[in-house]
């Protein structure tokens, strides 16, 4: 059902903008602009062990009374589990009006305890983030949901627009509507991402940055994800996540 909605939205998009473009000119080149957001309500999952480092080999199962109704923000009933992420969306068929959605979450890893959470959409909560911390097989403790640390704000406010770019769809133009994250660029990538915040058909606004640093970007979605690095000179930028060829044939 999910993958029949996001073909349709494809469509209406792709026949609108066909439209548009031979009303100006039909010799110009036509692109088509998909938005990511056709499922309302979402839940970032992150999974890292007690210290908040990311685990590997990390799989994440829903049960529960409307487990049916959720899937991976792509449209999939395929929960992989990537950097730690994976992001569940909420079918948009489901009733939201007639009482809330409840499932739960079991996430595992080698040598590591698995954890069960209990997961509600709710009318009119429409993004959540759940993070979860697991504790190792030999550990006294159980693991359960943590609080990451905060980055500090600063003085300025930054603007950014973020364009996922298909290499086998050149006229397609992606705008994702996801958590994002980011951390400060090193040259042996050894800081953690930590959560930016989520962004709406590409567009997010913070202070979370500051000016003359250098910044890596990163999406997760349908188990990949996808990174741009950027120095941060001015306080508005237009940037683009290279989504690859795989993920594009969905749209």
């Amino acid at each position: 059902m999910m993958k029949k909605l996001l073909n349709l939205k494809t469509i209406l998009l792709a026949v609108m903008v066909l439209g548009a473009s031979a009303c100006k000119n039909p010799t110009t080149d036509i692109k088509v602009t998909v938005d990511m957001n056709i499922m309302k309500y979402s839940a970032l999952v992150r999974v890292t062990d007690n210290n908040g480092m990311v685990i590997p080999g990390v799989t994440l199962a829903v049960s529960g009374t409307n487990a049916a109704s959720v899937y991976e923000i792509s449209g999939k009933k395929n929960f992989t589990v990537k950097d730690g992420i994976v992001t569940l969306g909420l079918d948009p068929a489901f009733n939201i009006n007639g009482g809330n959605a409840a499932f739960a979450v079991t996430v595992s890893a080698p040598g590591y305890k698995s954890f069960t959470q209990n997961v509600t959409f709710t009318k009119g909560t429409l993004q959540q983030t759940i993070n979860l911390g697991l504790a190792p097989t030999i550990s006294t403790s159980p693991g359960g949901t943590y609080t990451p640390p905060v980055p500090p704000k600063t003085s300025t406010r930054f603007v950014l627009d973020f364009n996922g770019r298909c290499a086998n769809k050149s006229n397609l133009n992606v705008r994702p509507s996801l958590y994002l994250f980011f951390r400060e660029s090193t040259a042996n990538n050894s800081n953690p991402f930590v959560m930016l915040g989520y962004m709406e058909n590409g567009h997010i606004e913070t202070d979370y940055l500051a000016l003359g640093k250098k910044y890596d970007f990163q999406i997760t979605y349908a188990g990949e994800s996808y990174t741009v690095t950027q120095t941060i000179d001015v306080a508005s930028y237009t940037l683009t996540f290279d989504m690859g060829t795989s993920i594009c044939n969905s749209f």
